[in-house]
């Protein structure tokens, strides 16, 4: 009984695993097929906030925003790529910033 019950926990997981692989392989050929040519223009502005510390997302990867905005803003804070947990007073500033002149702009 144990034998039966070990064959067929493994015969699940060889299902999950194919499944698994299966899912994958269809979100590769997504990926593949996938084309974007134009993005559309946002009706409002951008503020684009990267890190002076972040290796993950470096901040040459964000210029791309400027092209679907006509008011677009790079800014570039001290911290790491986790910094904005903190809640850092020069984070702070650039959303009163923003919100300060959207809620200026609101009739």
């Amino acid at each position: 009984m144990l034998f039966q019950l070990a064959i067929q926990d493994r015969m699940s997981a060889s299902r999950a695993w194919m499944l698994g692989l299966g899912l994958l392989a269809a979100d590769l050929e997504a990926n593949r097929q996938y084309r974007f040519d134009h993005a559309p223009t946002l009706p409002c502005g951008v503020t684009a906030i990267g890190w002076g510390d972040d290796h993950e997302i470096p901040v040459t990867t964000m210029a791309g925003w400027k092209d679907v905005a006509d008011d677009y803003r790079l800014v570039l804070i001290d911290g790491g790529h986790h910094a904005f947990l903190e809640a850092p007073a020069d984070l702070l500033v650039e959303f009163e910033r923003d919100l300060t002149s959207a809620s200026s702009t609101t009739p």
